[in-house]
């Protein structure tokens, strides 16, 4: 509350015409109030008794105005020290309830994934700052179950803080789960600077998991790493890629959508039916906009295939012409 609250509070309680409530408005800024008419005696009445009454009632008037003054200016007090509060600690209070709420979904974290109450959570922990970052990097290296350590990749992921590089290398390192790896190496992917490079392309190369090694490459892909370029259209091509990660590294040949692919993602146009392998394609043709790819675009969108593929067909075609 202001000094002009607390004085307009004051002079509102106040009898008018005091001369210490004026003194105090003009003090504060603020005008006394216009003096009402002071009541006659009643018929009968002393003069003298009704003026005795009549001061009694001001000094009563009085005292709870100062009573009120200077429980106001308490709270005037109180309000300034609660600004004057260093920012930490009240982050710090905070980030103790979101790591509450973390705990919770760490519960069944993998059902999290793309859930709004996460995505909710991830902002408010990225605007907690590095007090944060720091926090979370702790449970995904000291987490005690695996749920607890992927999620903590995961919203270090959302977050996208390149401070927590170093705790997601030591993750690919040390961590037991290939899942919760997986997220880590995913994170250091998604994260894309130069200092995830290394972790990234030990982990393309070296790591025993298949999931590890193809989010790495795609990360160190993006990077400019030419060998991690190699490497996705390799995997994609390998005979013993197993069917159902076939379409992951698809995407995030897609994705990174280096010239090179350009052929094997014509060739899918050309051969494919599967939905998924055509629009991965087409979206790899459009991001890197090959002109050569406008036949075999328009081809699909006026083909015989489902509407959405033929559509982003269309879009594809005319965006690379613009």
């Amino acid at each position: 509350m202001s000094r002009a609250a607390v004085a307009g509070a004051f002079a509102a309680v106040v009898a008018a015409g005091i001369a210490l409530g004026a003194m105090l408005a003009r003090q504060r800024g603020v005008a006394p109030a216009p003096e009402p008419a002071r009541p006659a005696p009643a018929v009968g009445e002393p003069a003298g008794k009704a003026l005795e009454e009549e001061q009694k009632r001001l000094r009563r008037e009085l005292a709870d105005a100062l009573a009120k003054s200077a429980r106001l200016e308490r709270e005037l007090a109180e309000s300034k020290r609660k600004e004057r509060l260093p920012p930490a600690k009240e982050e710090g209070e905070t980030l103790a309830k979101l790591l509450q709420d973390f705990d919770g979904l760490a519960e069944n974290a993998l059902a999290m994934m793309g859930k709004p109450e996460l995505r909710a959570l991830i902002r408010k922990l990225k605007a907690a700052g590095p007090a944060a970052v720091e926090e979370l990097a702790r449970r995904l290296l000291e987490g005690k179950t695996t749920g607890e350590r992927f999620l903590a990749g995961l919203v270090l992921e959302g977050i996208g803080d390149p401070a927590a590089i170093p705790a997601l290398a030591k993750s690919l390192q040390g961590e037991t789960d290939d899942l919760v790896r997986r997220m880590s190496s995913h994170a250091l992917a998604m994260i894309g600077t130069k200092d995830s490079l290394g972790p990234l392309g030990e982990a393309m190369s070296g790591d025993a998991d298949w999931g590890v090694r193809v989010n790495a490459a795609y990360g160190a892909a993006t990077l400019g790493d030419e060998g991690a370029v190699k490497l996705l259209l390799r995997q994609y091509a390998a005979e013993d890629t197993p069917a159902p990660y076939r379409p992951a590294v698809l995407q995030a040949m897609a994705m990174v959508a280096h010239a090179s692919y350009a052929p094997t993602f014509r060739q899918i146009l050309a051969t494919s039916r599967d939905m998924t392998s055509l629009l991965l394609s087409i979206g790899g043709l459009e991001k890197m906009k090959d002109a050569s790819a406008i036949p075999d675009l328009e081809r699909v969108a006026g083909g015989d295939y489902p509407a959405t593929v033929r559509e982003a067909a269309a879009k594809a075609a005319k965006k690379i012409r613009e």
